[in-house]
């Protein structure tokens, strides 16, 4: 009776300690904190897999391919106030306008396929500074999202 006890407990710190072993081996999700251009808190996001593109430039632009997981993103742009620029997203040949704006803003698009997309940004003004900020939003399919959602 004695050594079944003994045995009993054995299994069971062995099963405790597996546990505990597996749990330390699960990536946990890291948190960033985003602030705006005044210093305030703007976002807590996930880090996921892909993180934000910022590209700046002056006048027309197209990107080299760059590798786009399918899902939510914001598109967060900086263009003259006085000058319109358009937006598209290129893919083996088809285009989606994601903006045609002037101004400071934010703009929603979605990707349904991942794949290696090009940004071809186009002021209306050869000479204009624009800047554009894309970032995927919400988890990867078959994740859980978390018990908040950034603000």
């Amino acid at each position: 009776m004695e050594n079944s006890l003994i045995v009993i407990v054995l299994i069971a710190v062995v099963l405790i300690l597996g546990t505990r072993y597996w749990q330390s081996r699960i990536p946990t999700r890291e948190r960033k904190l985003r602030y705006g251009k005044r210093g305030e808190l703007v976002a807590i996001e996930e880090v996921i897999g892909q993180q934000p593109i910022t590209l700046k430039g002056k006048g027309n632009h197209a990107t080299k391919p760059l590798p786009m997981e399918a899902g939510a993103y914001k598109l967060e742009y900086i263009f003259p106030d006085d000058v319109l620029v358009k937006v598209d997203l290129w893919l083996n040949g088809d285009s989606e306008t994601i903006v045609v704006k002037r101004g400071t803003g934010t703009a929603s698009f979605n990707i349904d396929v991942t794949a290696r997309y090009v940004f071809e940004i186009a002021p209306a003004d050869e000479a204009a500074a624009w800047e554009i900020t894309v970032t995927r939003r919400g988890l990867p399919s078959k994740s859980h999202p978390s018990a908040y959602e950034a603000l």
